[in-house]
This record gives C-alpha cells, sequence and structure tokens, in this order.
C-alpha cells in the first residue's frame, strides 16, 4: 500500500543478484555433469557412462525381474580406413556412425562410443529377438555411411541378454563381446548372438582376448616408458 524506500529496492536488487548467481551456477553444473557422460565427438554417452547406466540397468532388472539387452559393435577395418582417407574422414565417420545409431533405436534406448571405433547401446525391455533385429537394422544402415569412391564402411555385432548370458554386468559384456569376435572370426559385417556361440569356443575366445589384454598392457607399459624419458 506504499511506495518502496530507495532501502528496500537495494535489497530486492541484492537478493535478486543473488539467486542469478545461485540458478547461473547450478545451469553451468548441469551443463558440465552432460559434458562429463557425454563422448566431444560422436556426442553419444561415454565409457564411463555406459557403465554407470549399465549397472542401474542390472539392478532395476535384478528387482523388477524385467530383461534387457546389450549391443557391441565394432567398425570392420577402420584402421584402413584411416589410412586411407585420413583422421579428419575418420572422425566425420564416427560423427555419422553415432547419428546412425541414435536414428535407428528408441528414445529409452541408450547408445554409447566404448573407445574408439567401438560402440554398445543397452535396450532396456528388450529381449534377445528384438535386440537382434535392432542390431541389423544399425548394421544395414552403417552401411550406407560411406560416400563415393570410398571404400564400403561395414561393421560387427554381438549382441547379449540379461539375464540369460549371466546375471552380471561382467557376463553380460563378456558374452556380447565374444560374439562380436565371433562375427568377426565369420568374415565381418554381420550379427552374431551370445547364444550362437558354443560353449567350447567362449572358453579359446576369452583365453585370447585375455591374452591380447596382457599383450597391450605390456606394450602400454613400455610406451610410458619410453614416454617418461623422451615425449
Amino acid at each position: 500500500g506504499r511506495l518502496y524506500t530507495s532501502e528496500e529496492v537495494e535489497l530486492v536488487k541484492s537478493l535478486a543478484g543473488q539467486a542469478g548467481i545461485i540458478i547461473e551456477n547450478a545451469r553451468v553444473y548441469d551443463q558440465a555433469i552432460t559434458w562429463a557422460n557425454v563422448d566431444g565427438l560422436t556426442e553419444l554417452y561415454n565409457h564411463r557412462h555406459f557403465h554407470e547406466r549399465l549397472d542401474q540397468e542390472v539392478a532395476r532388472g535384478s528387482r523388477f525381474g524385467t530383461a534387457f539387452s546389450l549391443i557391441m559393435l565394432d567398425l570392420d577395418n577402420f584402421k584402413a580406413f584411416n589410412d586411407s582417407y585420413g583422421h579428419l574422414a575418420g572422425d566425420e565417420i564416427l560423427r555419422k556412425v553415432g547419428r546412425q545409431i541414435r536414428s535407428s533405436i528408441r528414445s529409452i534406448d541408450m547408445a554409447f562410443r566404448y573407445g574408439g571405433e567401438e560402440f554398445t547401446v543397452i535396450l532396456p525391455g528388450t529381449q534377445l529377438s528384438d535386440a537382434t533385429r535392432v542390431a541389423e537394422r544399425i548394421r544395414k544402415t552403417i552401411e550406407s555411411i560411406s560416400g563415393p569412391g570410398m571404400t564400403p564402411l561395414t561393421a560387427s555385432l554381438g549382441v547379449s541378454n540379461w539375464p540369460i548370458d549371466g546375471v552380471s554386468k561382467e557376463d553380460l559384456i563378456a558374452r556380447a563381446d565374444t560374439a562380436l569376435y565371433q562375427a568377426k572370426q565369420k568374415g565381418k559385417n554381420r550379427t552374431c548372438l551370445s547364444s550362437e556361440v558354443a560353449k567350447e569356443q567362449i572358453s579359446t575366445i576369452s583365453t585370447e582376448l585375455e591374452t591380447k589384454t596382457r599383450a597391450l598392457s605390456i606394450i602400454y607399459a613400455l610406451a610410458a616408458t619410453v614416454d617418461a624419458k623422451d615425449h
């Protein structure tokens, strides 16, 4: 019922300024969280966030008994593509692959750049048969990416399902990775299911993958030693 005094106006300005700072900090924090979970090149979720979301899906499945599937995808002969057309062209291909994967899945599905030219997709509430159809749809869209005169781009995919292929995150990743390895061994540019891989093959392939992992660890250790002495 009266005019505000100058002191009251200054108080409101001060409170509004403080509120503005708080809101801006919250916005920046939210943006930083998003950036921390997203791969800068493909704009898909990154490797760290993949493990966080997979843990959540395993926990949800354990609590409510709902199944979900995992797709692991690796671009075939991508190193040769980089060598032929350069890393800038390779980066553009990875961006296109990211867009194609996003366009091939539902809004509730989650796509990730697992590392290098390898991608993963988590499909909540999805059985193995439906996940296979999604994997094949992704594979076929990737075939259409290469430009005129370029080497055709293809991908190999492995599919596993919770809880059919194990109840732990590690089991699920290992089975999808083994199926992916089998797709590569069969000639690439195909989708393999974890259920298609014979048990004796799983043991052999797992041993080979473990050996490769140990070899890479030695190489990385040697590289770090050399780098420490002379960049």
